[in-house]
């Protein structure tokens, strides 16, 4: 990569680290190990399965819904930390560059970091009424708006990672920024934000899970790994078809 790539990525790895400080004094709810495993667990397994099938379509939405589920649920510094570490894992089992490895890190803790900083600004709790055991005795209008709050989050998310990886291309590139932008952001921005909603239905069946007690608790990996394993699956299906073409071609 070019010098000015490797400059640019070493700004984002920085200003990362100080948003993690900064977070670390924002309010987050009590967190225990097996919170935090169970959240980055799943999170995990589905930045893998996406490593497994890079021309999955999907692959991209289910990420991103976890790293906001994992951020309303269970504030901005663990939720940025784990999306970091997530990744950062992940990418080094596919043995990806180390600065590949830094930046996409670093430009997770911003991402999810920056959106969370904005919603505790707005008002935002962690994780919001709604989303309890109880939260269908929430009014109406007070539910609505804690979406809302949420929303404004998924959008400084997408921002901000649009922002980071289209930069990011465009001085490897040479192209602008814009141009990069519009071509491979702009068409899905509008999916993006409304496939952010499934986050806040992730959340609440981790914070549901997450009240019960015994092996209730394990409840929410239990749902979840079935999807995990359908969706490895078929992306050794699109693998294997892949190279059978390439063998007939």
């Amino acid at each position: 990569m070019n010098r000015s790539v490797r400059i640019y990525v070493g700004i984002v790895a920085t200003a990362a680290v100080l948003l993690l400080w900064y977070l670390s004094s924002l309010p987050h709810p009590p967190i225990d190990p097996w919170s935090l495993f169970s959240l980055a667990f799943v999170g995990l397994m589905l930045e893998l399965a996406r490593t497994a099938n890079k021309s999955s379509s999907m692959a991209g939405s289910l990420v991103f819904v976890m790293h906001l589920a994992i951020g309303v649920a269970l504030g901005g510094f663990y939720g940025a930390i784990t999306a970091a570490g997530i990744t950062a894992l992940s990418q080094a089992y596919s043995r990806v560059s180390p600065l590949k490895i830094v930046f996409n890190a670093a430009e997770r803790v911003m991402s999810v970091g920056l959106a969370f900083a904005v919603y505790v600004w707005i008002g935002g709790a962690h994780p919001p009424t709604v989303l309890l055991p109880n939260g269908a005795s929430v009014p109406f209008y007070e539910a609505l708006a804690q979406v809302g709050l949420f929303m404004v989050a998924a959008v400084v998310y997408f921002v901000a990672n649009s922002a980071a990886v289209n930069t990011v291309v465009a001085l490897s590139t040479g192209k602008s920024v814009f141009s990069t932008w519009r071509s491979n952001t702009l068409w899905v921005f509008g999916y993006d934000i409304a496939a952010s909603l499934l986050a806040l239905g992730v959340a609440g069946l981790f914070v549901r899970f997450d009240h019960s007690e015994g092996i209730g608790r394990f409840g929410f990996i239990a749902v979840f790994l079935p999807f995990i394993a359908v969706k490895h699956f078929y992306g050794k299906v699109n693998e294997l078809q892949d190279t059978l073409r390439e063998l007939d071609a």
